[in-house]
């Protein structure tokens, strides 16, 4: 029994009762009755072969519908989760519509009765589909309430045709091809042709990638670290946090509205208009986009390692110099040909080449040869560091400003990209260096610059980049996690530049010194940087032949020390140049270590505390008691100012204990600090001598 005593329907309202007509007992028993239950207004439909109907998600919206539309509005017994227990064999031969509340309830319940009255053959469903948000419930009800009716609601709401998955409930109905299946029959010179329908997402979007992967360059889309990406050129110089030139290229992340975009290009999207009988274009669907860009992992898009821009070896030492994709390295390469890298160059030929490769640093006024040897080394190291695992940071210092640090270090990237250095300035603490760290990797610079350093080097972010193949973190203004190659070459300018703790082992320093008051005055021939752009392709034709060459001659072993956590680029960059020649860049690292102050006070703490303890073991407590009768060694106590000094002038024992710990294991000398046997609750530290032979 269902009557409304003059008044419209409002949610939730309820003025109708349920009951069933019987002889046992006579009359009306109210209750739900028996199973299955009727369908609302069943003696209407059954009397009206020819209507249409509108099934809604309750007895209110079923009534709205019928204001709003020329249909018979009906729903089931129950509410939206009791379908199941309604007959609706009512619907065979049917055009039903159907038209759900805009909630998760409400989405089960549509694809629900769509695939019951698909089992009752209804001959044509039809799913209502937002085209504007709308909040949370909203139904027919609601768009009755805002005072729509149906012409207005035809820019709100729009009913898609539904076609059977595989997932229907009777298994046994002839299957339609799939969006995918339809668009790999029809793309071929025309362009694929989706029609979007309910309950067919997972298709349509599997359609989608088929034909954006036929797409010419897959439609310039490339995934990396998680993302979908595209490379684009800049237009103008950028002076962000990381400043660039014009026409450099960068990797960006291409958003679902990208994706709609490149998806509207690659398919003709098509929806069947219920009124008009016919199908009409329309862009891609967001939720295609949407969902697409939510399948992290299972793209089929070609994965991309990074961008180069001039040819460069392969990790098997093969020449990659063809510009475009590269499938065995996930490389692309930008730019024009260059002239041929010559396969099977002699010794001969790689020395030649080094001298064609040194005539643009040769105006620069370098220290050591050792120093010439770490810019040529930078230079070599930028033309193939995609193709090794690590490599050190590059240091370019000179004792005054305006030397031409800045210039040595643009040579070498003009050389390997054609364009000056990306370049950030060092940051106030290692939490704002590591957010320009990460978006120069994710944003796929092949070389970074820290440029005008003021104070030394350090940081476990930039150690981390230095030694591993790839990092993980959170990009600033991104809120997920993002995954980044660190197959950068990095390089770093400063006055009298230096480095501290872990750094000092993963930089090579190149030092510079025109011996002038006032070396900016000092004149290049010409303009260096023009004549390195012209000169660029014999420059990296002069390169690669030198590692070419001692590839083809099998990679030589060198009079060498290893050099950890760079063996790759030793084993090739380091050795090659020794091979025709150069000084070892690695002798620069003598520099590094004596200068950096955690050496000098790891030194200077081991000889006091083993002076103190004369071989033993004592507590940070006992190290820092000293009485008029038995004062501190004053050696004991400069050393542990040096690194624990308190805010008041005196030492700071807490901060002494992590310095150890921090210091433990560390060989300088032949000698590092190793834990003794604790001393009641508190722990205790000695002096070892190592064995060089041995190391124990």
């Amino acid at each position: 029994r269902w009557d409304y005593p003059g008044q419209k329907p409002h949610k939730h309202d309820r003025p109708f009762s349920w009951g069933q007509w019987g002889d046992k007992p006579a009359g009306w028993s109210w209750g739900r009755g028996v199973k299955p239950h009727p369908l609302l207004r069943l003696p209407e439909i059954n009397s009206a072969p020819e209507a249409d109907l509108m099934i809604c998600e309750g007895e209110p919206s079923a009534d709205a519908a019928m204001e709003l539309y020329d249909v018979l509005g009906t729903t089931n017994c129950g509410g939206g989760n009791n379908f199941k227990n309604t007959d609706w064999s009512p619907l065979q031969g049917r055009t039903v519509f159907i038209w759900p509340d805009n909630d998760p309830t409400g989405d089960g319940f549509g694809r629900a009765v769509a695939e019951l009255a698909h089992e009752a053959d209804a001959q044509k469903i039809f799913m209502a589909v937002l085209k504007v948000e709308k909040p949370k419930g909203w139904d027919a009800v609601d768009a009755l309430a805002e005072g729509l009716d149906s012409d207005s609601l035809d820019g709100v709401l729009t009913f898609e045709k539904w076609e059977p998955t595989e997932n229907a409930a009777n298994g046994d109905h002839k299957q339609q091809p799939s969006a995918a299946e339809d668009a790999q029959q029809q793309h071929g010179e025309q362009q694929a042709r989706i029609e979007v329908v309910g309950g067919a997402l997972p298709g349509m979007v599997d359609a989608a990638e088929t034909a954006l992967m036929a797409q010419p360059d897959h439609g310039g889309l490339y995934q990396r670290g998680g993302q979908i990406v595209r490379v684009i050129r800049l237009e103008a110089p950028q002076d962000g946090i990381i400043r660039r030139a014009a026409g450099s290229p960068l990797i960006v992340p291409l958003e679902p509205p990208g994706l709609v975009e490149a998806f509207t290009k690659a398919v003709t999207w098509v929806r069947f208009d219920a009124r008009k009988k016919e199908y009409n274009s329309i862009d891609c669907p967001k939720i295609v986009g949407a969902t697409y860009a939510a399948r992290a992992g299972m793209w089929k898009l070609r994965p991309l390692t990074g961008i180069i821009s001039a040819p460069t070896l392969r990790r098997d030492g093969s020449i990659l110099e063809r510009p475009g994709y590269d499938d065995r390295t996930g490389l692309l390469f930008l730019g024009d040909a260059f002239p041929p890298i010559p396969s099977k160059p002699s010794r001969d030929d790689a020395i030649a080449a080094l001298e064609i490769l040194t005539r643009p640093i040769s105006q620069f006024p370098f220290v050591e040869d050792c120093h010439r040897s770490v810019a040529l080394s930078a230079i070599l190291t930028a033309l193939i560091r995609r193709s090794i695992k690590s490599s050190p940071l590059f240091g370019f210092s000179a004792p005054t400003m305006g030397s031409g640090k800045s210039l040595l270090a643009d040579v070498a990237a003009i050389i390997a990209t054609g364009y000056p250095s990306p370049a950030m300035s060092q940051g106030h603490d290692e939490t704002e260096d590591r957010k320009k760290l990460l978006a120069s990797l994710t944003e796929g610079d092949s070389i970074l610059l820290i440029d005008n350093v003021d104070r030394p080097i350090e940081g476990g972010v930039l150690c981390s980049m230095l030694t591993q193949t790839e990092i993980r973190d959170r990009v600033l203004g991104l809120t997920k996690m993002v995954t980044a190659s660190t197959a950068v070459t990095i390089m770093a300018t400063g006055n009298n530049l230096a480095f501290r703790g872990d750094m000092t082992t993963r930089a090579l320093l190149c030092r510079i010194d025109a011996g002038v008051e006032k070396p900016e005055e000092r004149n290049f021939q010409g303009d260096l940087k023009e004549t390195v752009r012209l000169e660029r392709g014999k420059l990296v034709q002069a390169a690669l032949a030198i590692l070419r060459a001692y590839h083809v001659a099998g990679r030589p072993k060198q009079d060498l020390k290893p050099y950890g956590r760079f063996e790759e680029w030793s084993d090739l960059i380091r050795s090659a140049l020794m091979w025709i020649g150069c000084e070892d860049p690695c002798k620069s690292r003598e520099a590094i270590e004596r200068a950096d102050d955690t050496t000098r006070h790891l030194d200077a703490m081991l000889t006091a505390w083993r002076n103190k303890f004369d071989g033993r073991a004592g507590t940070v407590s006992e190290a820092t008691y000293g009485t008029e009768q038995h004062p501190m060694p004053e050696e004991l106590k400069d050393a542990m100012m040096d690194v624990a000094e308190s805010r008041t002038g005196g030492i700071n024992t807490r901060r002494l204990g992590k310095w150890l710990s921090k210091m433990e294991g560390r060989i300088f000398n032949q000698r590092r600090f190793i834990k003794g046997e604790p001393f009641g609750s508190r722990q205790t530290w000695m002096v070892e001598n190592i064995n060089p032979q041995t190391g124990s």
